[in-house]
């Protein structure tokens, strides 16, 4: 999912394709929205974060199929420009993420994800 965002977020497309592969719900809404005010205030992302995503719970019982996730994002090298040309925000280290991944027709997908604030892990 992050990659796919991030791609979108090198134009701010808040259409791509992409998106809706991975993700669904709260998570592809925040997506979406967060590159429509991309796209408006004219910035784009360039880079990639370092993911280390690991499984915390896994419930296959359930209909449909659940599982939590927490990572510690590492953004130093996937940041925010404006249309001039420039980091728009500060550089940022380590961001703690959690996620809840449902299985729909056999795929996984992102439902729900928060991104706490900056050198927070």
């Amino acid at each position: 999912m992050w990659t796919a965002f991030a791609r979108a977020g090198e134009t701010a497309d808040y259409q791509s394709p992409d998106l809706p592969r991975y993700a669904t719900g709260q998570a592809l809404q925040t997506l979406v929205d967060g590159l429509k005010s991309n796209k408006q205030k004219g910035y784009v992302y360039r880079g990639r974060p370092t993911l280390k995503p690991r499984v915390t719970a896994l419930s296959t019982t359930s209909s449909p199929n659940t599982a939590s996730i927490v990572d510690c994002a590492d953004t130093t090298t996937w940041r925010t420009y404006d249309k001039t040309g420039h980091p728009s925000v500060p550089e940022a280290r380590g961001r703690h993420i959690t996620a809840s991944v449902t299985k729909q027709n056999g795929t996984w997908k992102v439902s729900t994800f928060a991104v706490q604030l900056a050198d927070t892990c």
